[in-house]
């Protein structure tokens, strides 16, 4: 027993040896590169039923490496204009992808849309949300309620974050399904939440501990974010506690979730859509939006206007590097969008 002990010690202390090498190689002859400003400390704020929402009146450059755009949000916290009129017009919600990450604001969507429609187009994106915080976010929102037309954009990391009770280092709500009824557990709530949750295998906990001690933010950029290594092993042990129900579970509170967003538009005398668009590695070819086929019948089912604009996407000059879009994928999204509200409102 002594001797097994040694010999794990010994290979313990070689193999922090070797790490400890290689950052030091690293450190030599890597350039020194400038820390991508984050989002969520600069124009968000926590809340304790959202997770997170916009700061108000905030504003400032964000620097990334394959972008440089400047963030005005205003006095309710949303990237968009201060504005007095609300009648008749059309509220967009959305993640990153609305919210314009890697674009100035008069570059995204909206702001063209709203243009080409010569009617107030509202930005309700927020960087990180799932349908069912943008659905949460329209309720605590009274100057959407005069809308003409509510869009809902939904891609692939959806159903993921929904999924989870975590997303991008924040404490999440998380809304399920039960006797036809939904039931919220609001981020304040977190701890409740998690005492649900099965403990870690011992397995779970020795792979988070190397990555928690191991996988700096350098030895993942030498692994790759997209290896196999770090897909199957690091993210998906990081990942396992956290999750609550697989992906399949989580359409059929999608599409209730929906539903319910959508009684609530008629109720105010507007119409709800959701549109469905594709994500880099779908055009690509080397992924799929999971569970579409659920998806696509469910909302059929329930009667949801659902609009799928996948193939509408095919040309990767719309994304760069980061995976959004950039100008010229917002310019081709806005003029889908203005096609979509003008066919609706005929």
């Amino acid at each position: 027993m002594k001797q097994r002990t040694k010999k794990f010690a010994l290979l313990f202390i070689s193999a922090s040896a070797s790490l400890f090498a290689v950052e030091i190689f690293l450190q030599i002859i890597e350039k020194p590169t400038a820390k991508p400003d984050d989002e969520f400390t600069m124009f968000y704020t926590t809340d304790p039923v959202l997770g997170w929402r916009g700061l108000a009146n905030a504003n400032g450059y964000f620097t990334m490496p394959e972008s440089h755009f400047f963030v005005t949000n205003n006095a309710l916290g949303y990237r968009d204009r201060e504005r007095a009129i609300f009648t008749g017009s059309v509220a967009v919600y959305g993640d990153s992808f609305v919210w314009g990450y890697g674009v100035n604001q008069d570059e995204r969507l909206t702001d063209i849309a709203e243009h080409a429609l010569a009617k107030p187009v509202l930005n309700r994106g927020i960087t990180g949300y799932a349908p069912d915080q943008a659905w949460l976010l329209y309720q605590t929102d009274e100057t959407v309620k005069s809308a003409q037309i509510v869009v809902c954009f939904l891609n692939d990391t959806d159903l993921r974050d929904m999924a989870d009770r975590w997303a991008h280092g924040h404490p999440r709500p998380y809304i399920h399904l039960q006797d036809n009824r939904l039931s919220i557990i609001q981020p304040a709530n977190l701890l409740e939440a998690q005492a649900q949750t099965p403990s870690l295998t011992w397995m779970d906990k020795t792979w988070h501990a190397a990555q928690t001690l191991i996988l700096t933010k350098r030895m993942a950029s030498v692994i790759g974010r997209n290896t196999w290594f770090q897909k199957h092993i690091f993210e998906g042990v990081y990942k396992r506690h956290r999750k609550i129900r697989n992906l399949a579970d989580t359409v059929p509170t999608l599409v209730a979730i929906f539903k319910a967003w959508q009684s609530d538009c008629v109720s105010t005398g507007a119409r709800f859509i959701v549109v469905a668009f594709p994500l880099l590695d779908e055009t690509k070819g080397t992924a799929q939006f999971r569970c579409w086929n659920e998806i696509e019948s469910q909302c059929r089912s329930a009667g949801i206007d659902l609009f799928d604009w996948r193939s509408s996407f095919v040309a990767r000059q719309y994304f760069p590097r980061d995976g959004h879009w950039n100008s010229e994928g917002h310019h081709h999204a806005a003029m889908l969008l203005t096609n979509l509200i003008t066919e609706q409102t005929r």
